[in-house]
């Protein structure tokens, strides 16, 4: 079945004849599945089987590999227009850290379209100790001066060695609640986490959103025990979709798309948000419209 559907965060009013279920996508890399795929004007946003169940109307990308910044994203499809601006944590050693990127990184967040900084955070895989560990302070303390200052919300890379741990996790409370109000926004992208964890990020900031991505397809080893418990329990306005494409790609679905995930994988996580929330997969993804829209201001 089909409807016409007015595509959610649209910046003019639009109207198509769409399958019946629509979906945003709160996180992906635009260059990163542009390289990929040979793709510089993403249309393989919608590539793949879901594409006949499910539109993805908006998709978010993040720019966050100092070697990938863009000049600008004027080019960016309607559907990708609304961009966030990070630093990933993985590009934490002096090669990036360094002032003519600290300059280029607060002018791309003052350009028109971006809707939030990050994702950028602490990851304890790929900079566990010395200099990268210090430096990934540093650039999450210049981005939420940034996000403060901007009023936009964060988009938080925040791994630890295990999913059960909780030291980057509250290590990352700490730095942010220096900078950023309690009730600041942040969006803690590609969430594998417990309870205690969630718990320790509500008892400091008041609008916490969660991302589950493909992650939560991926095996037992790849999420916390109690992940399933947390996106039962959380308020579904808080409660984000995303593809992390074009990674993150599940064995299971790689006789359909390949070598390279693309943002309809949501549709695979949004059944699986469904499972744990017990609610119609319409329901799902219809919530989490919803809480991108909120979250970003769409």
């Amino acid at each position: 079945p089909v409807q016409t559907t007015a595509l959610p965060g649209s910046t003019r009013p639009m109207s198509h004849t769409l399958p019946q279920l629509v979906g945003i996508d709160a996180h992906f890399h635009a260059d990163k599945l542009a390289k990929m795929t040979g793709d510089p004007l993403l249309k393989s946003i919608h590539r793949t089987p879901p594409v006949q169940k499910m539109t993805i109307v908006k998709a978010i990308p993040s720019y966050c590999w100092p070697t990938l910044w863009p000049t600008d994203t004027s080019h960016n499809p309607e559907i990708a227009d609304k961009v966030a601006m990070g630093w990933h944590p993985a590009c934490a050693d002096a090669t990036y850290w360094t002032r003519a990127n600290k300059l280029k990184f607060l002018q791309l967040c003052s350009q028109p379209g971006v809707v939030a900084v990050g994702e950028v955070g602490l990851d304890y895989v790929r900079g566990a100790t010395g200099e990268a560990r210090f430096n990934q302070e540093l650039i999450l303390g210049l981005s939420s001066s940034i996000a403060a200052e901007k009023k936009l919300p964060m988009v938080i890379h925040c791994r630890d060695t295990t999913p059960t741990g909780i030291a980057a996790g509250r290590r990352c409370i700490q730095l942010l609640q220096g900078q950023l109000a309690p009730e600041h926004p942040i969006y803690l992208h590609c969430f594998v986490g417990g309870t205690r964890l969630m718990h320790l990020w509500n008892q400091t900031f008041k609008n916490v959103f969660i991302g589950i991505s493909p992650a939560a397809l991926m095996g037992k080893n790849k999420v916390h025990p109690e992940l399933p418990q947390v996106v039962a329990g959380i308020d579904p306005a808080r409660l984000l979709l995303e593809s992390d494409a074009p990674y993150l790609l599940p064995n299971s679905l790689r006789p359909r798309y390949g070598k390279v995930a693309t943002p309809t994988l949501i549709y695979y996580v949004a059944e699986q948000v469904a499972t744990w929330r017990k609610v119609p997969l319409a329901k799902a993804l219809q919530d989490a419209c919803a809480a991108a829209q909120m979250f970003y201001s769409l």
